[in-house]
């Protein structure tokens, strides 16, 4: 009987102390907590409902998670972007940090690459490179950099912003497939301008 009553205590003991260790983030961190939720607030006040939510609640439990998995960096970041954050760093997956540190970097500029999904991908796949000419020439340089890959993201970082429209008029008319030397007029822009 008493071997039995001592099993069962610590069973007991093990549940609770297991219980408290996979507790929700936002209990894990109690300093960070406060934090999350005046970020909840703030996404939903400035954003209102989205995919990380429809209540501060569910907004902070989202937050605590995406703390847990990238890191404090998180916060400021959510600020910035609202629910878009929350999908661009689900959708990078394990380039998350990189994400994290182009708005780090970048500010409000890095908003709009990370709020598209295509410019996410672009800047996902080719880099620092291609967000800064997704920063330098929206709109323009999301179809040439698919088209031509890093070659296309350093040219476009080197050129104005009235010979990026040239340069998008030459790929339109097909002067950088015209022969099998073409593609090498990108690299030339690139080093040259």
């Amino acid at each position: 009987m008493k071997n039995r009553i001592c099993l069962i205590l610590v069973i007991c003991a093990a549940a609770i102390l297991a219980q408290g260790l996979v507790a929700p983030s936002a209990q894990a961190f109690p300093g960070a907590s406060k934090a999350m939720r005046e970020t909840a607030e703030f996404v939903l006040s400035k954003f209102g409902w989205g995919t990380a939510g429809k209540s501060v609640a569910e907004i902070t439990e989202t937050t605590a998670k995406m703390v847990t998995r990238h890191g404090d960096d998180v916060l400021p970041f959510l600020r910035r972007t609202g629910h878009s954050g929350f999908e661009a760093l689900d959708q990078a997956g394990n380039k998350a940090q990189d994400v994290l540190k182009l708005v780090a970097r970048k500010g409000d500029h890095a908003v709009p690459i990370v709020s598209d999904a295509r410019s996410l991908n672009i800047f996902l796949r080719y880099g620092d490179n291609a967000a800064d000419a997704m920063i330098k020439h929206p709109g323009i340089a999301e179809n040439l950099i698919t088209r031509y890959g890093d070659n296309a993201a350093r040219a476009l970082n080197a050129i104005s912003k009235q010979n990026a429209q040239r340069f998008g008029m030459l790929a339109d008319e097909g002067v950088f497939t015209a022969s099998s030397r073409s593609p090498e007029l990108i690299a030339v822009i690139g080093r040259h301008g």
